[in-house]
């Protein structure tokens, strides 16, 4: 009897405490490194977008989450720094230069790794750091897009487009009708607003959610059954 008192209140617990877990973002791109023939000559190792857009994703200040699998034989990763940064020479970049950087995997696995695309950058340098693989090829310098400027801020009118004329002359012929239609939508909005106050708590339970009242009855319900088992 006291395990199952104790199972419920622990089952209490885990509802009301539980945090919100967020799902990780989906891969923009996947990058696959490889080796040796499946490089183009003379690289004898590289790198190549098998899935999605890594270019058409690096806008300044955004986050983007790449998808880095080892296809050939070889241990993989993959760097991110400035141009200014790297070896001049795309030949020993010194690793601690990057300001991001994934997991290395070995041939066959596969890590995602997220990283914020710096505001003031005009382009960025990726490239493996393990052992030689930067020397034999495996790098490449893509731009950094704009961040686009009032984006979600403005508002885009449907419709088709009338001359002035005809405009003021349809907005004179809708006013009229327009007036006892707001004196039903503000009835109908009273209306809408009792039936969402009366349905909120119904609403929370079918998205999984617990209402208030919900959580409420599930905190006495546990704060009695830990009363219970401490007098027993």
């Amino acid at each position: 009897m006291r395990g199952g008192i104790w199972a419920l209140v622990a089952l209490v617990l885990t509802l009301l405490c539980s945090p919100i877990v967020q799902a990780q973002a989906d891969p923009v791109a996947t990058l696959a490194g490889m080796e040796g023939s499946a490089c183009e000559a003379p690289k004898i190792t590289c790198w190549e977008v098998t899935d999605g857009d890594l270019a058409g994703n690096l806008v300044a200040g955004s986050e983007v989450t790449v998808l880095v699998q080892a296809v050939g034989e070889a241990p993989h990763n993959l760097y991110v720094t400035t141009p200014d940064q790297a070896d001049p020479n795309r030949l020993n970049t010194d690793g601690s230069a990057a300001f991001a950087n994934s997991d290395t995997v070995s041939s066959g696995e596969e890590t995602t790794f997220t990283f914020e695309v710096p505001t003031d950058a005009e382009e960025l340098y990726f490239w493996c750091d393990v052992l030689e693989h930067e020397a034999g090829g495996m790098w490449f310098i893509l731009p950094v897009l704009p961040a686009e400027e009032g984006q979600g801020n403005g508002t885009m009118a449907g419709g088709n487009e009338t001359t002035e004329e005809e405009g003021s002359d349809e907005a004179n012929a809708s006013q009229e009708s327009e007036e006892p239609q707001e004196e039903e939508q503000a009835g109908d909005e009273e209306d809408e607003s009792a039936e969402a106050g009366m349905s909120s708590e119904a609403g929370a339970e079918e998205d999984g959610t617990p209402g208030p009242g919900a959580l409420s009855a599930l905190a006495v319900l546990a704060c009695g059954a830990w009363l219970a088992a401490r007098r027993s």
